[in-house]
C-alpha cells in the first residue's frame, strides 16, 4: 500500500523540485569545453573524471581498494613530517612572526619538502 503513494511522491518530487532545478542549472551552467569533455573521455582521471561528470557513481568509489602508504612513505611521515610538525607553533607563527621560523624553513629544505617527485625506475 506505501507503494504507490511513495511512487506519487517520487514524481511529484521530479517534476516539481528536480526537474524546475535542473533547467536552472543548466542554463547557468557553463558548457564543457571540447578539452574537458576528451578529458573525462580518457579514461586516464580515475574516479574524480566520475565525480566532475556531473553523474557521479558512489559506489565505484567505495568499491576501489584503499590507497597505502609504501615503507618509504611512512617513513617519511613518521620522521621529517613529525620533526618538522614538532617545530611549529601555529600562535607564534601566524600571529607574532607571520612566517615559519628561519630553522624550519631550513629543515624544509635540507628534508626536501618542495622537491621535485620524480618515480623510482
Amino acid at each position: 500500500m506505501n507503494q504507490p503513494i511513495e511512487q506519487h511522491q517520487r514524481n511529484w518530487r521530479l517534476r516539481w523540485i528536480s526537474e524546475p532545478l535542473l533547467k536552472i542549472f543548466r542554463r547557468i551552467t557553463p558548457r564543457m569545453s571540447q578539452t574537458e569533455r576528451e578529458a573525462l573521455d580518457a579514461g586516464s582521471v580515475w574516479w574524480d573524471g566520475e565525480l566532475f561528470s556531473g553523474r557521479p557513481k558512489w559506489k565505484k568509489l567505495r568499491q576501489l581498494p584503499t590507497p597505502q602508504l609504501s615503507a618509504e612513505e611512512q617513513a617519511f611521515l613518521d620522521g621529517p613530517v613529525d620533526e618538522l610538525c614538532s617545530m611549529l607553533n601555529d600562535w607564534e607563527i601566524t600571529t607574532e612572526r607571520e612566517d615559519l621560523p628561519p630553522e624550519a624553513w631550513e629543515f624544509i629544505k635540507k628534508n626536501g619538502f618542495f622537491s621535485l617527485i620524480i618515480p623510482k625506475s
